[in-house]
């Protein structure tokens, strides 16, 4: 058997940690490994945990229940391991939590080179989620998961909408620029005809124009440069 031992301060008086600690149907809210602890009698609890990988189901005995000191229990049948939580006072809201935990680590973590080195850390671990949980109310990976599984669902919905309100904007976006093309299009074809129009209507206004001044050989530049309509008879020009 390895006897592992790990410590923690939280900041919360010591009888708050120790029901906690005595709840032990409440473990799997602050210890990422167990899965499940159910109440089977007075002095006994149904353990499911998740080691190295491996699901291991086990009942426990409390071995010791001592108001706000101690709260002790021990796995029966082949399953060795055991767990003794001591707790001392260090000011009114304050609390020294000690765990000791004796165990067969490479029973327990047959694939892991580092049995021992691992179940310690592990045990750091769940020390430190019982002060998350004891300060802030945070869970461990179980609700929390679960949690936010959910919210990553919520979000994917969320982005899958926003996509579709994009593709929508786009298309009502590319739908105004046709018609803004369209209608753009339109007076410009206007002006297109208006501009063949307007070049002879112009030449004829100057030739006439110089014809009032009395200026023949203007008068016949101008129709020369007007084109020949302006020399037929029936044109703006001089015949």
């Amino acid at each position: 058997m390895n006897t592992i031992h790990q410590s923690v301060e939280v900041r919360v008086p010591v009888h708050a940690a120790y029901e906690q600690l005595a709840d032990l149907e409440s473990y799997p809210r602050f210890m990422t490994g167990v899965r499940e602890v159910r109440q089977v009698s007075a002095d006994v609890t149904h353990w499911v945990m998740e080691l190295g990988g491996r699901r291991t189901e086990f009942d426990a005995r409390i071995t010791d229940c001592t108001l706000d000191k101690r709260v002790a229990w021990r796995a029966t049948g082949p399953t060795r391991l055991a767990e003794a939580i001591t707790l001392a006072p260090l000011g009114a809201d304050r609390t020294r939590i000690v765990a000791e935990l004796s165990a067969d680590a490479r029973a327990l973590l047959p694939s892991d080179a580092h049995a021992e080195e691992a179940l310690r850390r592990r045990l750091k671990a769940d020390l430190d989620g019982l002060k998350r949980y004891l300060e802030t109310g945070e869970t461990a990976t179980g609700a929390d998961a679960m949690t936010g599984g959910a919210g990553a669902m919520t979000g994917a919905a969320g982005a899958a909408a926003g996509a579709a309100d994009a593709m929508t904007g786009a298309a009502g976006a590319a739908a105004s620029d046709l018609a803004a093309g369209v209608g753009a299009a339109q007076p410009a074809a206007g002006a297109a005809d208006l501009g063949g129009i307007t070049p002879a209507h112009g030449d004829d206004v100057g030739v006439e124009a110089l014809r009032d001044s009395g200026n023949d050989r203007d008068v016949d530049a101008a129709a020369g440069s007007a084109g020949p309509d302006a020399r037929r008879p029936g044109g703006s020009g001089r015949v």
